[in-house]
């Protein structure tokens, strides 16, 4: 029922070791991941994980024709897929019954993000899609996050550490008010980033929580540029917060006591 081939720096001692050795050399890339997957294609496989392995748009062109039918949870974290392997991904995900799809640290860029989030409405089961590191930008934001509007069933969504301002906040804030499944919004900022959301962007997104009666929400600001505006903003939907996270933002002793 479940298929884990990660490879990462986390395990035994040993397996630490082996990663620190060979570091990036380690991984079944798309080669080894076609024999896995086509193999899995009668299966009852319900949980796939291949994160850290050097996998590509081929391995996603394979996934594709492959597809197993129970599958329910993917993790594609850390690896090289591109466009083309999300229009690849994206195909196969429209007639699935996915309920958790992980894509972190994958170069997607917006036309790869746009295809997923298109093929994810059509996925009724989905509750989990995260996207986080995944080359998202302004430009790309506004499409994607319309592709999500009226989801039945997303309860949570992953776009931290992408290159997002407040130029994406109306669009985040429209999908809040309108997938009322949504309860989980990870927006960590990239530290990197000169600009990134900001009080402007931060007051948007907690306004529209606070305009969602009776949900109660998770939301990560971690590493953004928001101030004690969105955390007096924040503040004023107290009654809408299950976790709140706003570590290593222009927060003041003004705006946390608020």
């Amino acid at each position: 029922e479940e298929l884990r081939f990660r490879c990462s720096a986390k395990g035994s001692e040993k397996a630490v070791e082996k990663r620190n050795r060979y570091g990036d050399q380690m991984g079944i890339s798309d080669l080894g991941a076609a024999a896995v997957l086509e193999s899995a294609f009668h299966s009852q496989l319900q949980r796939l994980d291949l994160a850290w392995n050097h996998l590509g748009d081929g391995a996603m062109e394979v996934l594709k024709n492959s597809w197993p039918s129970v599958l329910s949870h993917i993790c594609l974290d850390w690896n090289s897929i591109g466009v083309a392997g999300a229009e690849h991904l994206a195909a196969g995900l429209t007639t699935a019954r996915l309920q958790r799809l992980d894509l972190r640290s994958n170069p997607l860029q917006d036309a790869g993000v746009i295809a997923i989030c298109q093929a994810a409405f059509l996925c009724t089961t989905l509750c989990w899609l995260g996207l986080g590191e995944t080359m998202l930008t302004d430009v790309g934001a506004g499409g994607a996050l319309k592709s999500l509007h009226g989801h039945p069933s997303l309860a949570g969504l992953d776009l931290s550490e992408n290159i997002l301002t407040d130029a994406s906040c109306e669009a985040l804030a429209e999908l809040i008010k309108l997938v009322p499944t949504l309860r989980v919004l990870l927006l960590r900022g990239y530290l990197f980033e000169p600009k990134r959301i900001s009080d402007v962007g931060g007051q948007l997104l907690a306004r529209a929580v606070g305009d969602t009666f009776g949900k109660v929400f998770e939301l990560e600001l971690d590493y953004q540029q928001v101030g004690c505006h969105t955390a007096t903003a924040l503040a004023q939907c107290r009654g809408s917060w299950l976790r709140l996270s706003l570590f290593n933002t222009d927060v003041s002793t003004m705006g946390a006591m608020s």
